[in-house]
C-alpha cells in the first residue's frame, strides 16, 4: 500500500513538473514573439524584468488550472452518447475558468506592479471582464481540455496495442505450447501392440536365436533412446529423421522376415534439409500396421527425398 501510494505521489509530481515546464515554454514563446513583433509597449518598457513577468502572470493561472482541466476532459469525455450535455458543462467551465483565469492573472500583475514601485494600478475596472479576456479564456480552457483529449487517448491506444501485443504473445506461447504438446504425443506415439509384439518376439527369440534376439533387443533400445529423448526440437534433419525411422524398421524387419522389403532413394544433398520432427516415422509405422498386419503377403515400402523447383518433397 505504501508502494502504491508512493508511486502516485510520483506520478502526480511529475504531471505538475511537466505541467509547469510547458506554459514555460508557452510563456517564453509567446514573449520571444512579442519582443520581436510589437512596437507598443504594454505598461512597461519592452525587454524589462516587469515586462517579462507580466507575461507569465498572463499564462502561470493557466498552470494552476491545468490539472482541473485534465479531471474535466476525463470526467466529461464528448461520447456520441452524451456530448450536447457534456458540452454544455464544459462551456460553463470555461466560462468559470477564465474568469478566475484573468483575476489571478490580474492579481499576479497587480503584485509585480507594486513590487516595481507602481502603486496604484488597482481601479474600478479590476473585476470587470473584457475582450481580451475573453478570448484568451478560450485559448487557456479549450488548448489545454485538447491537449487532455490527445494524451488520454494516446494513453488509451498505447494501452490497447500494449494489450494486444500481449494477447498476441500469449497466443503464440498457447500455439508453441500445443505444437510442443503435439510433437510429444508424436514422440509417446510407438504403437503398443509393436512393442508388446517386438517384446514377445525378442521373449521367444531368446530361446531359439539368442543372437537375433540381442540384435533386436538392441534396435529397440536405439529406437526407444531416440523417441523419448528429452528436448525435442520443433523441426530435425532428414538425416535424424531418417535415422529413427532404421531403427523402427530394422525391428520390424527382424520381427516380419521376408515379408518386409525396405528401399530408398535419397537425392544427394537431401540429408541436411529440415523436416518436423517425427513425421517420417509415424507414416512408415502406419504402412507396416495397415499393409502387413494380419496379411501373409510379402510388403515394400519405398522411402525418396529430392529436390524439385528449389523445395524438398
Amino acid at each position: 500500500m505504501g508502494e502504491r501510494t508512493a508511486s502516485f505521489d510520483k506520478r502526480r509530481i511529475y504531471f505538475a513538473v511537466r505541467v509547469w515546464l510547458v506554459w514555460t515554454a508557452i510563456t517564453l514563446l509567446s514573449y520571444g514573439r512579442h519582443y520581436i513583433e510589437s512596437t507598443h509597449p504594454f505598461g512597461w518598457p519592452k525587454g524589462s524584468l516587469p515586462d517579462l513577468l507580466s507575461w507569465f502572470a498572463c499564462f502561470y493561472p493557466w498552470a494552476l488550472l491545468t490539472p482541473a482541466i485534465f479531471r474535466l476532459e476525463e470526467r466529461f469525455e464528448l461520447t456520441r452518447a452524451a456530448w450536447k450535455g457534456r458540452l454544455l458543462i464544459l462551456v460553463g467551465a470555461n466560462v468559470v475558468a477564465s474568469y478566475a483565469a484573468m483575476m489571478m492573472g490580474r492579481s499576479m500583475d497587480a503584485g509585480i506592479d507594486y513590487a516595481f514601485g507602481q502603486h496604484d494600478t488597482l481601479d474600478a475596472g479590476f473585476w470587470l471582464v473584457d475582450k481580451g479576456a475573453i478570448l484568451f479564456g478560450l485559448f487557456g480552457f479549450w488548448s489545454t481540455w485538447g491537449a487532455a483529449w490527445a494524451l488520454r487517448t494516446f494513453a488509451q491506444y498505447h494501452r490497447q496495442a500494449r494489450r494486444a501485443t500481449q494477447l498476441a504473445l500469449e497466443k503464440t506461447r498457447l500455439e508453441m505450447s500445443l505444437q510442443q504438446a503435439e510433437l510429444e504425443n508424436l514422440r509417446m506415439r510407438l504403437n503398443p501392440h509393436f512393442l508388446f509384439n517386438t517384446l514377445q518376439n525378442i521373449s521367444v527369440l531368446t530361446q531359439q536365436n539368442p543372437k537375433v534376439a540381442s540384435q533386436m533387443l538392441t534396435r529397440l533400445g536405439d529406437l526407444l533412446r531416440v523417441a523419448l529423448r528429452r528436448g525435442v526440437r520443433p523441426e530435425t534433419t532428414l538425416r535424424e529423421e531418417l535415422a529413427l525411422t532404421k531403427d523402427y524398421l530394422a525391428v520390424e524387419k527382424m520381427r516380419l522376415g521376408d515379408r518386409l522389403t525396405v528401399l530408398e532413394d535419397m537425392d544427394a544433398g537431401t540429408e541436411p534439409a529440415l523436416i518436423p520432427s517425427f513425421l517420417l516415422q509415424p507414416l512408415v509405422e502406419n504402412a507396416v500396421i495397415h499393409g502387413l498386419s494380419g496379411v501373409a503377403t510379402a510388403g515394400t515400402i519405398v522411402m525418396q527425398a529430392g529436390a524439385r523447383a528449389g523445395n524438398w518433397c
